[in-house]
């Protein structure tokens, strides 16, 4: 893709209370139809209804013809999402998700006649715990951008436990669509920094630009008095923001236009992707995927080391989760007797309530009939679709990769030797792809939505149990590669 430019361009469109705001959603999509430009509108459960209520089938029509995506049921209103989820546990912050959000999703489907494949959070609600119920909703992109999400992907696109994810700097100015025309030549500038970047030699060609209907016609965003700070005002006081003029809306509009022509001048190869285009771009090649002995025993030998991340096997990309799965299956194999057959890649789901306890245990040794019995805990798990927090064996807590990589040493050895050690020596075990969740200090909590002073270390903490199922869509940017295993 190198010299091709791919621009995502994303409007989140969410405010109920600004008549106005339906206008400016209708205007934007029919603009974009006549630039022959499509793009991706998040919009939320209850924008749908206050549609609905204001009888604007018009507006339906015209985002019809982009990517329609799910934005949340309500956005602001108090709890938000992440205010409710941090409070809970991670198995319960993933079923309470699905209870609030899926009756809002519904909304959204049946009235563009179509689910939503793509999610967009509200605000500063980045939720791995959201992936359970989105998977099951049939959405194919978890589609966020590096200011509001937990994880630092550097842009590139990722697979986050069977989901696309894609998260990347916003290549427009923050607000946008209510500073035109007077910042036309800054974002222009900003633009054609941004695809002369893509364009470049070793780059994807990825460009994000996020904006808002409502910033067209609003002198300020629609939810900042309503739900700011914490609490939801009485209904009865909510009331639109200050609307701008309208010449001035007519001339950002004109504005607008103007950005979208200059954007097809900047390079040869630009072209304007929705969320189903990225999916499509960059499909999870372990889907379907057996691996091979020969294989299965390289995965082995990497897992006995202790340190996991993503591994490109082929052309295909595992998570850690999925190599320790193949990994498993492998060492039940070995002991079975039924070693050499081709095994299956398993989709799992990541340990919710893992604790930093049970990740950062370690030991120096398992003896071996405890091994075979954490081993079996740990298949059974696995059998299950679920990557376990931790493994209880012989009244002892053990880290899911632990016991791993000490079965994948006894396996081995096994294979050497013919026989399994009475004592197994385990490694110091590290999964490598937490690297991606950004420090607490780097999250963004000063959405003025949330409280003063709001902060939910539990998602973080959430977070970096899901990149137990996280791996680039891009097998070169694996962390480690063994040969082909299909």
């Amino acid at each position: 893709m190198t010299g091709a430019v791919r621009i995502l361009i994303r409007f989140d469109t969410e405010d109920i209370l600004t008549p106005a705001s339906d206008d400016a959603a209708c205007r934007l999509a029919e603009l974009l139809t006549r630039h022959g430009v499509r793009a991706t509108f998040p919009i939320t459960a209850m924008k749908v209804d206050a549609l609905f209520q204001r009888g604007r089938q018009d507006v339906f029509r015209a985002l019809s013809r982009h990517q329609v995506g799910f934005h949340s049921t309500s956005h602001s209103l108090h709890p938000t999402i992440a205010e409710e989820l941090a409070q809970l546990s991670g198995a319960e912050a993933a079923a309470r998700f699905r209870e609030r959000e899926e009756a809002g999703f519904r909304r959204v489907a049946d009235a563009f006649g179509e689910a939503p494949q793509v999610y967009t959070q509200p605000g500063g609600n980045w939720t791995a715990e959201a992936i359970p119920a989105l998977a099951a909703w049939g959405v194919k992109l978890f589609y966020s951008e590096d200011w509001n999400g937990y994880l630092d992907i550097q842009g590139r696109p990722m697979l986050l436990a069977g989901l696309h994810h894609w998260a990347a700097p916003v290549r427009a100015p923050k607000p946008f669509l209510n500073r035109l025309p007077g910042i036309l030549d800054e974002a222009v500038a900003t633009a054609r920094a941004a695809i002369d970047e893509a364009a470049g030699a070793g780059q994807l060609g990825l460009v994000n630009v996020v904006s808002h209907p409502t910033e067209l016609v609003s002198e300020r965003f629609w939810d900042l008095v309503p739900f700011g700070g914490g609490q939801n005002q009485p209904e009865a006081s909510w009331e639109s923001a200050p609307q701008r003029p309208r010449q001035a809306v007519e001339a950002a509009l004109d504005a607008f236009s103007a950005w979208l022509l200059s954007l097809r001048q900047m390079a040869e190869d630009v072209e304007f992707w929705t969320g189903e285009d990225l999916v499509a771009a960059f499909p999870d090649r372990a889907v379907g995927l057996t691996v091979k002995a020969e294989a299965q025993v390289a995965l082995l030998r990497l897992v006995s080391g202790g340190r996991l991340g993503s591994v490109a096997v082929g052309e295909a990309t595992l998570t850690a989760a999925e190599v320790l799965g193949v990994a498993v299956q492998a060492v039940r194999a070995i002991q079975g007797g039924t070693f050499p057959r081709p095994l299956p890649v398993r989709s799992l789901a990541p340990p919710w309530d893992e604790s930093e306890a049970d990740t950062g245990r370690q030991a120096d040794e398992i003896p071996g009939p405890v091994l075979v019995e954490a081993l079996g805990q740990l298949a059974s798990a696995l059998d299950q679709g679920q990557l376990p927090a931790a493994v209880a064996a012989a009244g002892e807590l053990w880290s899911p990769l632990a016991v791993a990589a000490g079965g994948a040493r006894a396996a081995l050895q096994v294979l050497r030797a013919g026989a399994l050690p009475d004592r197994v020596p385990l490694p110091r075990v590290a999964l490598t792809s937490r690297r991606f969740v950004k420090p607490a200090e780097a999250l963004h909590w000063d959405w003025p939505i949330f409280a003063p002073g709001f902060e939910a270390p539990a998602l973080r903490r959430r977070a970096e149990a899901a990149t137990w199922c996280l791996k680039p869509a891009e097998a070169e940017l694996a962390d480690d590669r063994i040969g082909a295993g299909a």
